[in-house]
């Protein structure tokens, strides 16, 4: 069994497979308990990468393309069946750079992609990249993180362990050189956070620039990280779209 995904329901008889990607910093216990919001027939995977919980004494990858290797070695028994993929902050761009490797590849059963709270890639940065921080400053612009408690961020033995893998997840996006060439051909849904100003509307939106297929845009109250805040209507939202996949498929079928 694969150490990258958390499954917090495998079956095989699943109709269809959820893969969920967490923000920087953050790790499938993320997405505890979402299974409990899907039918029995729809599988619920999270994505553990090295350097966290289960995997904390693993070096943490900094490297986007090599990450995205990774994963698409890993996944490849589990994309038999139509899925989707739900990525929030850091975890879209992974998500989508992995499901354009999955298409190139010839994987053609990605029904949607839910791309949430990250600002489309071609966009220059809005500030400077703070991965490569000095300690304190890097200490500092981690305050401004809600999910991170403030316990931890207070305690240098536990920040010895948690800012190697921060560092590197930062730098994922800010050293990735992005290429425009490939769209990806699936239906997408875009999710942006009213307050967010790390990811205003109007860059989340930016989004459908690089896909081909039906694109939604949603948002909800809140800052980046409205996963949380605002759960249910997140869950309900994928939901939504679960159910109309699902009955696609059955017609398809027919």
């Amino acid at each position: 069994m694969s150490k990258w995904f958390v499954k917090y329901r495998y079956s095989d008889q699943a109709r269809l497979r959820i893969f969920c990607f967490p923000y920087a910093g953050g790790s499938a216990s993320a997405f505890t308990g979402w299974q409990d919001y899907f039918d029995d027939n729809i599988d619920l995977f999270a994505i553990q990468a090295p350097g966290r919980e289960t995997r904390f004494k693993e070096n943490p990858i900094e490297d986007l393309p090599i990450k995205v290797d990774l994963l698409f070695k890993e996944i490849h028994p589990f994309v038999n069946i139509p899925y989707i993929f739900v990525g929030h902050s850091n975890g879209a761009l992974i998500a989508f750079e992995l499901a354009r490797k999955l298409q190139k590849n010839k994987n053609f059963y990605l029904k949607h992609i839910f791309l949430s709270a990250k600002r489309a890639p071609h966009l220059p940065e809005l500030k400077p990249p703070s991965y490569n921080l000095p300690y304190d400053d890097f200490i500092e612009e981690l305050k401004t993180f809600s999910t991170i408690p403030s316990e931890i961020i207070n305690d240098p033995k536990m920040m010895e362990v948690f800012i190697p893998m921060l560092r590197a997840d930062f730098g994922l996006g800010a050293k990735h050189v992005f290429d425009q060439k490939q769209k990806l051909g699936t239906g997408a849904t875009l999710f942006w956070g009213q307050e967010d100003a790390d990811a205003p509307k109007e860059d989340v939106i930016a989004w459908q620039k690089h896909i081909v297929g039906n694109v939604n845009s949603i948002g909800f109250n809140g800052g980046h990280f409205f996963i949380h805040d605002e759960k249910e209507k997140f869950i309900s939202e994928i939901r939504n779209v679960v159910t109309a996949v699902i009955n696609s498929e059955k017609m398809e079928i027919i």
